[in-house]
């Protein structure tokens, strides 16, 4: 886990806020989307030699969004999981969960 750590540390000195890209007019106000999340991490990852990857997993309870930071060289991870609950059960409805989840 050394590895991934120290990896992780150096990433965060150089990792910066998402850029608010996208307006939300029910709520008014304005949030980063997935992909300007997703760019302001990706480079300062990479760089220290850290993959990022987001899966769907089958729980006992429903689907769950797997997140694991994965230090390339050593094969060191750590992983978070968090249920899906759409307030849709069909295909759109776990899409927008998922992608709303992948930005937290």
């Amino acid at each position: 886990m050394k590895n991934l750590l120290k990896s992780l540390l150096a990433a965060q000195a150089e990792i910066t806020n998402p850029v608010k890209n996208a307006s939300n007019p029910h709520f008014r106000n304005r949030y980063a989307d997935l992909s300007s999340v997703l760019e302001s991490v990706q480079e300062p990852l990479n760089k220290q030699g850290l993959v990022l990857t987001q899966t769907l997993r089958q729980e006992t309870t429903g689907v769950a969004l797997v997140t694991t930071l994965w230090h390339a060289e050593s094969g060191e991870s750590m992983e978070s999981c968090i249920a899906l609950n759409p307030t849709k059960t069909d295909p759109q409805g776990y899409a927008a969960a998922c992608t709303y989840y992948r930005r937290l």
